[in-house]
């Protein structure tokens, strides 16, 4: 081979290698596939208290509680194409704060609190209709405890609860779980995630092996009425057969003050048993104000690296993280985006390695003279839909997103 054709070769697979690095666009930003719907059937009806929990049979189920009420809980069940059915309320007399619904055996599984008193569940069909009675799945508690503000997923097909157990005295609370077989048999628990001081709001998902992640506020001490109370973040395990998975992970010491008087921590679990934990903090790595971080981890709960910033070169706080995995691994971060002029509930899209994807994108812009609070991300398997929920203008709301 001559020098010459040698030189031409060369600046052909120079070329291709040019080509082959060239990075790729980064994805386009979700598509609203509905418009902002109310979670009530009442669209005028002033609600809070919203959750979002999907089936598996391209459905999803909203709570809320009205304005007002106490604690009454609603649920109603939306299809894919976002179109709800009645408001039904939680079963009982007493007062009642929504713990989670999910899907097991065809149908649903949905949990609450009594406040103070009895954990509950019940069984319903793919339409929603009860099939069984309420089921007390916390007959354990001792005397003089308070079971209340926490969670109930499903896992491969069981309950799991995830809340705090207030005790008497001056010493730190357990967060402890419970798992439950779909009619509510026992399988094991409680079980202590880790400790926290009062009510902790607990928040879980569901790995793959039928186990779960739980995150919640990390407090102090006994929360002080009207007074700056430092809080903080942890995380713990819960193994496929109801024990703990290790000892809790403080991810934030319990520092962060007011005005923002709780983290925000969300979780979210991927389908390869890894799992995140995002909150807001006004400490490093946040830049100015408030920013929203998370903490990646392996499937063996070993730290992916440290914790890392989710915004980029948004102004004002970013507040209220909550974090979603697609099946390919990547994820979708939302948080709420606030400012003197207002406050819009923006999006970023992150590849499986944890690298963003692109920059921030708007998802909803508040109306004028309101806040968008509190966004909830909830993906519809095998749709290629998610749901966004948020609050904002006294009323709780759910929006219908493709990817």
């Amino acid at each position: 081979m001559t020098l010459r054709p040698l030189a031409i070769l060369l600046l052909a697979l120079a070329s291709e290698g040019a080509a082959v690095a060239k990075p790729r666009p980064p994805p386009p930003p979700p598509r609203a596939l509905t418009g902002p719907l109310t979670a009530s059937a009442c669209v005028s009806c002033a609600t809070n208290s919203l959750g979002v929990w999907a089936g598996d049979g391209g459905d999803f189920m909203v709570s809320f509680s009205p304005a007002g009420s106490g604690f009454r809980a609603f649920r109603r069940l939306f299809d894919v194409e976002g179109n709800g059915g009645p408001d039904v309320p939680v079963p009982g007399d007493t007062d009642a704060a929504f713990a989670g619904a999910g899907a097991v055996a065809g149908g649903w599984a949905i949990g609450w609190f009594e406040p103070g008193s009895r954990v509950l569940m019940q069984r319903l069909d793919a339409s929603g209709m009860a099939v069984s009675d309420m089921i007390v799945v916390n007959g354990d508690k001792p005397a003089g405890a308070d079971d209340d503000n926490g969670t109930m997923i499903t896992a491969d097909g069981r309950v799991v609860f995830v809340f705090s157990r207030s005790l008497p005295g001056s010493g730190p609370d357990p967060v402890v779980a419970l798992l439950r077989a779909a009619d509510g048999t026992s399988i094991a628990g409680p079980t202590t995630l880790g400790t926290s001081f009062n009510r902790a709001g607990a928040v879980a998902c569901a790995r793959p092996d039928g186990g779960a992640v739980a995150a919640w506020s990390l407090l102090a001490g006994d929360p002080l009425p009207d007074q700056p109370n430092p809080v903080g973040v942890a995380v713990g395990r819960l193994n496929a057969t109801g024990t703990a998975a290790g000892p809790m992970v403080i991810l934030q010491p319990s520092a962060l003050l007011p005005p923002v008087p709780w983290p925000g921590q969300a979780v979210a679990c991927a389908q390869d048993g890894s799992y995140t934990v995002a909150w807001h903090t006004n400490l490093k790595p946040a830049k100015s104000g408030w920013d929203v971080v998370w903490q990646r981890f392996d499937r063996y709960g070993r730290k992916r690296g440290g914790v890392q910033l989710l915004n980029g070169g948004q102004a004002g706080d970013q507040l209220e993280p909550a974090v979603m995995f697609e099946p390919d691994g990547s994820s979708l971060a939302v948080w709420v985006s606030r400012t003197d002029s207002g406050s819009t509930l923006v999006g970023r899209r992150f590849a499986a390695a944890g690298g963003a994807q692109g920059q921030e994108f708007p998802l909803h812009v508040a109306a004028a003279g309101q806040q968008a609070d509190r966004p909830l991300l909830t993906v519809i398997p095998g749709t290629g839909r998610f749901v966004l929920g948020w609050s904002e203008g006294g009323q709780a709301w759910v929006q219908v997103f493709g990817n």
